[in-house]
């Protein structure tokens, strides 16, 4: 960020982003508002309004991005440089930092300088307080007999299985295939985002055996003249919010959800394609044509 002025840098938007983005994948955003929000990011010159979309969908202290070990804060004034006890008040300052962004922090040895009180904040909440319409808690697996169960690895078990290690490193970049296929079965990690760009192709998604990264997961697939089968276990929920253009063809069908099963969303744009979403039990055999599409 330039410092004599109150822009934001761009690693600033990039990191609010990335927070904003996972919220999407726990399903605590949808994805209007977030494009929304992600447009504002990038879009105003004041700093002041990435603390506020911070503070309002986020809570906590201040930015810490990598590279940065503290905050942005404008250079102290020449005259303050001099004054008296300067060097301890700007290291108590580099402390208070970290409890609130975007407030000054209150030096006793600079004459005129009121101390400012905030409220304190609650260390893990619910729900924010004020909740905005696109933002929602994310859903939390339940511990009873019967229902989906947490794994100590912090993945979810799709179909019973046991569940996969999730580290976090996910693909940044869309997976892309132009007349060709990408097929995922067996026992695998399914990130709680990931996008697909396919032209001409086939996305084939049996996600039976695999290990959920998150309470929802979001495919966001951008297809033309292309085909997609998912394949889900029974009770898991699946929500297509993807949009159909010229002649796409949707056939959903899947089983009564499960309180606390991972839940699946569909986003993106269909072109002249189509989707197919059923469910099969994890050891039930999928045949060869069923696998096409047809």
């Amino acid at each position: 960020m330039n410092a004599s002025s109150n822009t934001p840098s761009d690693s600033d938007r990039e990191f609010l982003q990335a927070e904003l983005t996972r919220l999407v994948g726990q399903g605590r955003l949808d994805l209007d508002t977030y494009q929304n929000i992600v447009d504002t990011v990038w879009s105003t010159d004041d700093m002041g309004e990435l603390v506020r979309i911070r503070a309002r969908f986020l809570g906590g202290p201040q930015f810490q991005h990598p590279g940065t070990s503290q905050g942005h804060r404008p250079p102290p004034h020449p005259e303050q440089q001099q004054a008296p006890g300067y060097q301890q008040g700007h290291q108590q300052s580099h402390q208070q930092d970290h409890q609130h962004f975007g407030q000054p922090a209150y030096n006793p040895n600079f004459p005129g300088q009121q101390p400012q009180h905030f409220p304190p904040q609650q260390q893990h909440p619910q729900q924010p307080q004020q909740p905005h319409p696109g933002y929602y808690p994310m859903q939390q697996p339940p511990t009873q007999p019967g229902q989906y169960q947490p794994s100590p690895h912090g993945g979810i078990p799709m179909g019973g299985q046991p569940a996969q290690p999730v580290n976090g490193q996910y693909p940044r970049e869309p997976e892309t295939s132009t007349m060709g296929s990408i097929r995922k079965t067996g026992e695998w990690l399914v990130p709680a985002y990931s996008e697909y760009r396919l032209n001409g192709a086939d996305l084939y998604l049996d996600i039976r055996h695999a290990t959920a990264a998150a309470p929802v997961i979001t495919f966001d697939v951008n297809m033309t003249m292309a085909a997609m089968t998912v394949i889900v276990p029974p009770g898991v929920h699946v929500d297509v919010q993807m949009t159909a253009k010229n002649w796409s063809d949707f056939k959903i069908d899947t089983s009564t959800p499960i309180p606390g099963a991972p839940r699946v969303i569909i986003t993106g744009v269909s072109r002249a394609s189509g989707l197919k979403v059923f469910t099969r039990s994890p050891h039930e055999r999928i045949g060869f044509w069923k696998q096409m599409g047809m």
